[in-house]
């Protein structure tokens, strides 16, 4: 396991989860749950953000208040990841969002890139949040890390719905600088390297199509 492993106890994410899991639960309603879960999850990467004091006045009185003081990258791994981008730019309405086209080889179970990779500038100032909503096997993950510490990435926050053993452990042994936010850690990958119990393909589910 990954020496920096966050998993979720909150009961809301195991409610709406639930939900998620479920193969009766139609498009419009995996949507919702999926944003709910990710701005929970949200606040909990962003638990020990930086911040500053400001003063404001309120009806009564004039008081310091406390504001976030550090810039943020928003990195989605597409096509997954954009489900989990939309909760997460809720959270931070000004971060810099940039996209890594990295798809699974459906036959080998490997990560393929794509191409077309756009990504905010100076990921050296602030801290980077890679949205990838499975971490199964890791490969994809591990090559979103490589492309964002290329980029000059060094505070970086891996964040997933749903995670199995195996990935976790690729993470940890390539990128065991790089916290691992999950909803959920699952029991495994089956023979086809998908994650058992799951939630299946959850771009698929998320865009309402069979891939």
């Amino acid at each position: 396991m990954a020496a920096i492993l966050h998993v979720s106890t909150h009961p809301l994410i195991r409610r709406d989860l639930d939900v998620m899991r479920n193969e009766n639960t139609l498009t419009g309603e995996f949507r919702a749950r999926a944003l709910a879960v990710t701005r929970l999850l949200g606040a909990e990467v962003l638990a020990d953000a930086a911040t500053a004091s400001r003063r404001i006045f309120t009806p009564l009185e004039e008081m310091q208040s406390t504001i976030l003081w550090e810039r943020f990258n928003l990195v989605s791994v597409t096509r997954g990841g954009n489900g989990f981008l939309q909760g997460m730019m809720e959270l931070l309405p000004d971060a810099a969002v940039g996209y890594l086209n990295i798809q699974r080889d459906h036959a080998t179970a490997l990560p393929a890139e794509q191409g077309g990779h756009k990504l905010p500038n100076d990921l050296g100032r602030g801290r980077v949040i890679v949205l990838d909503p499975m971490l199964a096997t890791g490969g994809s993950a591990a090559m979103a890390l490589d492309f964002v510490k290329a980029a000059g990435a060094k505070n970086i926050t891996f964040m997933s719905l749903i995670s199995a053993p195996e990935g976790v452990a690729k993470l940890a042994a390539d990128h065991p600088d790089v916290p691992v936010f999950t909803a959920a850690l699952d029991r495994c990958l089956d023979d086809k390297k998908y994650i058992r119990p799951g939630i299946g393909d959850f771009g698929a589910r998320w865009h309402g199509t069979s891939y």
